[in-house]
This record gives structure tokens, sequence and C-alpha cells, in this order.
């Protein structure tokens, strides 16, 4: 999670090596709340739209919720 709570990065797997950029929406407030209290190794899940496909830096996601 970046200092202000903008995006989060998921990873898979310790074999994965394509990370999802999470972009935050910052008007939610449950969002906001989720990403505030995970922790370290829990799983987590997030649905939303792809916005963005780099060969580097893997996918970029717009949260439209966590699980």
């Amino acid at each position: 999670m970046d200092s202000e709570g903008n995006y989060i990065v998921l990873h898979g797997d310790k074999y994965s090596i394509v990370g999802v950029h999470c972009t935050i929406n910052k008007k939610d407030k449950a969002q906001e709340d989720f990403i505030m209290n995970i922790k370290k190794g829990q799983t987590v899940s997030a649905s939303g739209t792809i916005s963005d496909v780099g060969e580097i830096m893997g996918y970029t996601l717009k949260v439209d919720k966590f699980e």
C-alpha cells in the first residue's frame, strides 16, 4: 500500500512474477476500511475493471470491491 492509501499491490503465490496494482476508490469508505485492516499474508480478492496491462508492471485494476 502506498503511504496515502491510494493503491495496494496484490501478488500471487511465491511462483508468481506478475502483480496486480489495485487502485482504490477513495470515495468508497468500505474499501478504505478494508485495506487499512488487512494483515501481511492475508488472502485478499479484488474485483473491478482492468485499466492497463503492462509487460513489466503487470496489471492495473480499478477496484469495485474487495473480499
